[in-house]
């Protein structure tokens, strides 16, 4: 984990005490951050263009994904189980959630579900920010059917 890098726990925790604070009260960047994509991850949306507001979002949910699997194992790391736990739950509601991207029809990952309003000519949904939602998350598990590495 490269936020903690060589450094320890204890080390971590003394210097940088408002980056990650296990208790949910306190001044926290990174657990503030964190909690507000569980409760905030299904909300009506717009898209990394601010063209469309929907429901979902390919790469708003793959970079949800991300920050909460790379945060479930910093909260574990910093000894916050319960923490944890609840992000790798929600983790795992993003996953599939993510399943309802994929356009079995035209054999493509949808950029867009759940279109309220916004730009209504982008009818394919199809569009480049799939992509670089890929490259952006970066994830290296090779179970990871969105993962670039599956690719290789």
């Amino acid at each position: 984990m490269n936020l903690l890098g060589n450094m320890s726990v204890e080390a971590f925790k003394s210097q940088y005490p408002y980056l990650y604070y296990p208790d949910l009260g306190g001044d926290s960047t990174i657990k503030s951050d964190l909690e507000y994509i569980t409760h905030h991850w299904a909300d009506l949306s717009f898209d990394p263009w601010e063209e469309s507001y929907a429901f979902g979002h390919f790469f708003n949910s793959i970079a949800q994904r991300e920050a909460l699997t790379i945060g479930a194992k910093l909260a574990r790391k910093l000894d916050d189980p319960g923490a944890a736990d609840w992000y790798d739950l929600h983790v795992k509601e993003i996953n599939n959630h993510l399943k309802l991207f994929w356009n079995q029809d035209d054999t493509y990952i949808r950029c867009t579900v759940g279109h309220e309003h916004g730009v209504e000519w982008k009818t394919n949904n199809l569009d480049t920010s799939v992509i670089i939602a890929v490259l952006f998350a970066n994830s290296t598990s090779p179970e990871d059917p969105y993962s670039i590495c599956t690719a290789i």
